[in-house]
């Protein structure tokens, strides 16, 4: 299992959170998601995942990640 850190950008509240973390849990591989209401999202998954396929689902509804 990895564990990658990283932040959300462009959430503002709590129904955005649950959108990001709907959109990540899709994602192969990914066991868990974590979001903050400051954007701080920890996610767990079998193996470790590349930034720009995350970035690539979740531009798609307005919100941008990068690494901590």
């Amino acid at each position: 299992m990895t564990q990658q850190t990283f932040t959300i950008i462009g959430m503002h509240c709590t129904s955005c959170a649950k959108l990001c973390q709907i959109i990540i849990k899709k994602m192969e591989s990914v066991q868990s998601v974590d979001i903050k209401e400051d954007g701080t999202t920890n996610i767990v998954s079998k193996t470790h995942l590349d930034l720009s396929v995350i970035n690539k689902e979740l531009e798609k509804n307005g919100y941008h990640i990068k690494e901590v």
